[in-house]
């Protein structure tokens, strides 16, 4: 019995000595990769076209693109209660309007500039 088991370990050792290490899988890319590779779908801004671009909108972390002739501001952002990144581009317009219902709400919520006068009873 012994002479069988030490066969058999002596086989198991062997097989496990002839076979190759388990090969690592590369980590992922880092996603300031990924967020390269979601912008360049879009076509960049021309050099003619460089004095048209919002230098404060770049300051603040969006990438200049052209979409169907017309240049949109796009920035890589986390989608909420995922590790999944969206890609958001808006026109200068847009991102104007989101800023002033920001402002708007903030002003509105707080009590706005009049809050504490007799003639605004909602303070």
């Amino acid at each position: 019995m012994s002479i069988k088991l030490s066969a058999l370990l002596a086989t198991v050792l062997l097989a496990a000595c002839a076979t190759r290490p388990p090969q690592l899988v590369p980590a992922a890319a880092p996603p300031t990769t990924h967020a390269k590779a979601i912008v360049g779908g879009l076509a960049a801004v021309p050099p003619e076209q460089q004095a048209k671009v919002n230098q404060d909108l770049i300051k603040h972390g969006y990438r200049a693109r052209l979409n169907r002739g017309q240049i949109v501001y796009c920035r890589v952002e986390p989608v909420t209660g995922s590790r999944f990144e969206s890609l958001n581009c808006q026109s200068e317009e847009q991102l104007q309007r989101v800023e002033q219902d920001v402002s708007s709400w903030q002003m509105h919520s707080t009590g706005g500039p009049r809050c504490g006068q007799v003639s605004e009873p909602n303070c």
